[in-house]
């Protein structure tokens, strides 16, 4: 593996190798997702357009946007449009195991902390469940319109 590829430098080059180990995973350049075609899962890379920060990863799409705090004292960060995933299917009021099996598969094969919104937009109580994986079985809480 060369040092592009992540590979730490020998203590015998020119160049003192703590310098190279400190910087060879962060990347700064424009349209640094883009641009960065073969980046190697687990580098940085810092976009100067906008400032900023993008995880490579192993998966599709290959980079991860890295959230980030603007100054010191922002400690809660503020989104100013997150759209929830909301799953629309007539179910039994409440849902089955066999109905969200059929919908979002296994509770084992999603993994535990996996939770989706689920609107039962057919029922006559018009109820949305969100529903959660805790590795082994479902879990949903039922919530019904304000009046």
């Amino acid at each position: 593996m060369g040092y592009k590829e992540g590979a730490d430098l020998g203590l015998n080059f020119k160049y003192p190798f703590q310098h190279f180990n400190r910087y060879k995973n962060n990347w700064r350049q424009s349209g640094v997702v883009a641009a960065l075609t073969d980046a190697q899962p687990g580098m940085i890379g810092s976009d100067s357009d906008d400032d900023k920060l993008y995880h490579f990863t192993g998966l599709s799409p290959g980079s991860d946007e890295i959230l980030q705090e603007n100054f010191s004292y922002d400690s809660t960060p503020r989104f100013s449009a997150l759209r929830l995933d909301v799953i629309q299917s007539n179910v039994s009021d409440p849902p089955t195991e066999a109905e969200l099996t059929a919908l979002f598969g296994n509770p084992w094969s999603v993994g535990e902390g996996w939770f989706k919104f689920l609107w039962d937009g057919n029922s006559i109580t018009d109820k949305f469940y969100m529903v959660i994986s805790d590795g082994i079985n479902w879990r949903y809480r039922a919530m019904t319109s304000a009046i």
